[in-house]
């Protein structure tokens, strides 16, 4: 009978690896185009103590952290908040707003006035999924159609160079072992859950 080990959290790695963040807000996230600018932008700097050294990274979350707030006694009859959530944090897809409910959907949530700076684990995370598909498709042209992008988008083409930057400073920030553990031996951060 064999057991099923479990696997190691990105969380364990970070105090196995005795990693630091820290993170600046900033304006503009000059790894993306002009264009693409929605969100909060960060500049972070991730040490590994151990090894003494550290890497920049570049990162983007969305607009703010939303929190479930306590719905207007006027709408308190259509919306649904549960009780046990309100004032804690909910970053999840907003529901599908109609005509009848967008209002009083619109007022069960609200922005925090101070966003939430990203977390280590979170940025380990996109790290190690990016690099991850990169490994896996070592051409570009193979990497941008399994995104469904067209490999003729300078765009794709600059995102691809970021990757494998990012697949360069990895490797020479943990070693090519703890590279490789990062990526494949480690459990993946859950994804929010659908609105319910």
């Amino acid at each position: 009978m064999t057991t099923e080990l479990e696997m190691e959290t990105v969380f364990d790695f970070i105090e196995a690896k005795t990693l630091e963040l820290d993170v600046l807000p900033i304006h503009t996230n000059p790894l993306r185009s002009m264009t693409n600018q929605q969100g909060l932008h960060y500049s972070c700097r991730i040490t590994n103590k151990k090894a003494q050294s550290w890497i920049a990274v570049y990162f983007t979350k969305g607009e703010g952290l939303r929190i479930w707030k306590q719905p207007s006694e006027q709408w308190l009859s259509k919306v649904h908040v549960p009780l046990d959530k309100i004032g804690m944090p909910y970053d999840g897809p907003l529901p599908p707003w109609t005509d009848e409910t967008e209002q009083s959907d619109r007022q069960s949530f609200e922005l925090c006035s101070i966003p939430e700076p990203p977390l280590l684990s979170e940025i380990l995370d996109v790290l190690a999924i990016d690099c991850f598909q990169a490994e896996q498709y070592p051409l570009y042209e193979v990497w941008a159609v399994s995104l469904k992008g067209n490999p003729d988008s300078i765009m794709l083409r600059e995102a691809w160079n970021a990757v494998n930057r990012q697949q360069r400073e990895l490797r020479a920030l943990f070693g090519e072992a703890d590279y490789f553990q990062l990526l494949y031996e480690i459990d993946r951060l859950p994804q929010p859950q659908n609105f319910p």
